[in-house]
């Protein structure tokens, strides 16, 4: 029975850990939408909640890279916010999943005050904080002798399904886990054997 428990608790665990990818746009142009992409990137973490407002650094392993135009790259080394400070934002229209940075009140607490910062030496990322007031959807990047962009970025996977908030998500794994530890435990009661024939 131990062991089963364990086996199947080990299985929820892999199923709700489960890695996921968003790919992002940049513009050049704070009308809402992306207009001409100037950037791209991409953000994958370990650990996908489901939707709703998450710390960061409860996602587990991550990686992210975003690239520019202008020559500018940012990688995960390049954060400068304490990511304790930083919130993900995870929502569904459709089929497809979006991403958003925000913060816990104060921006990330990098360098350039947004909610999530990047420096890579030459220049900085900075994405919407919480308090400018905006739909968390800008972000602005400058640099030693290159062309600064202030304008939209959009980050998204497409999904199969819309996926549940995090807590319902887990009651539907949870479900099939519970049936099988109660269908085990009454093979194991000491029912008459015919009873558990028929």
């Amino acid at each position: 029975m131990k062991r089963l428990t364990i086996l199947l608790l080990s299985l929820l665990l892999a199923l709700r850990a489960s890695a996921i990818t968003f790919t992002f746009a940049f513009d050049n142009d704070t009308t809402p939408g992306i207009q001409v992409p100037v950037g791209i990137g991409s953000f994958t973490f370990a650990n996908d909640p489901g939707n709703g407002t998450f710390a960061f650094n409860s996602l587990g392993a991550f990686s992210m890279m975003y690239s520019f135009i202008n020559a500018s790259a940012f990688t995960q080394a390049d954060i400068t916010s304490g990511l304790s400070k930083v919130l993900v934002v995870l929502s569904t229209s459709g089929t497809t999943r979006r991403l958003q940075f925000s913060d816990t009140g104060a921006g990330g607490g990098g360098n350039s005050a947004g909610s999530l910062d990047l420096d890579n030496g030459t220049g900085d990322l900075s994405f919407e904080p919480s308090y400018f007031g905006g739909n968390l959807d800008l972000y602005f990047i400058n640099g030693s002798n290159k062309t600064g962009f202030f304008g939209n970025y959009l980050a998204t996977t497409t999904a199969g399904t819309a996926v549940p908030e995090g807590g319902s998500t887990q009651m539907m794994l949870l479900l099939p886990v519970v049936g099988i530890l109660a269908l085990h435990s009454l093979r194991r009661c000491s029912l008459p054997a015919r009873i558990l024939r028929s």
